[in-house]
């Protein structure tokens, strides 16, 4: 990999978007591997920051890269998302996507594993910055096509920020086993939506093909 090149996105409450032809589905959730969490097209990240500008570099693959190479990233974590249109681009949940950081779904409409990697998070945690300040977190999204939908993998986590979104998302009392069974349930509520938006965005292309296809 050579040289990041970052862009400065503005964010909004602590959310910043990898969304699909700019479709934002948000649903209410937590981070239980504490970055990213997967929408039912797309995916959100939490950003250290309330709101303000943050830097963020994208990295389009055709394969994995090698799970050891963090370098000084502070938090990494990989999960799977669903591009049913194949345009996932990086995008604020108020304005445009970042035409400027390109598409990370290279290889059009499929399912794709999805790497984000932080550093800066607590560095100004929960502040509301003004546009102009030097923003303190950076962030690299990497994706590449992966036909089987994966359970979150956690792949480096030091930052007390990330730490905070792990323990919300596992305080919510619950019954002996109760805990595991919801979440296996949400998962396979997840596997069942992608499958039937992906019917979808099929049936769409075959009756309004995209210009270039």
């Amino acid at each position: 990999m050579g040289e990041l090149e970052f862009c400065q996105v503005d964010v909004q409450r602590h959310g910043l978007g990898v969304l699909d032809r700019e479709i934002g589905v948000f649903v209410m959730g937590d981070y239980p591997n504490g970055l990213v969490r997967a929408l039912p097209i797309g995916a959100l990240i939490s950003t250290g920051i309330d709101s303000g500008p943050v830097r963020v570099a994208v990295e389009p693959r055709d394969a994995a890269p090698d799970t050891q190479d963090l370098g000084e990233w502070e938090d990494a974590a990989e999960i799977s998302v669903l591009a049913a249109f194949g345009e996932l681009r990086v995008s604020p949940l108020v304005g445009q996507p970042v035409r400027e950081l390109g598409v990370l779904s290279a290889h059009g409409p499929a399912t794709y594993r999805l790497r984000v990697c932080a550093r800066g998070r607590d560095r100004q945690a929960r502040r509301i910055l003004a546009l102009d300040e030097e923003p303190a977190e950076e962030y690299l999204i990497s994706a590449w096509p992966d036909p089987v939908m994966r359970p979150d993998l956690i792949l480096r986590a030091t930052s007390s920020y990330g730490l905070s979104l792990r323990q919300s998302a596992i305080s919510a009392p619950t019954e002996a086993g109760v805990g595991t069974q919801h979440a296996r349930s949400e998962w396979e509520d997840r596997l069942r939506r992608e499958e039937h938006l992906r019917a979808i965005a099929a049936a769409a292309r075959k009756r309004a093909p995209l210009p270039g296809t």
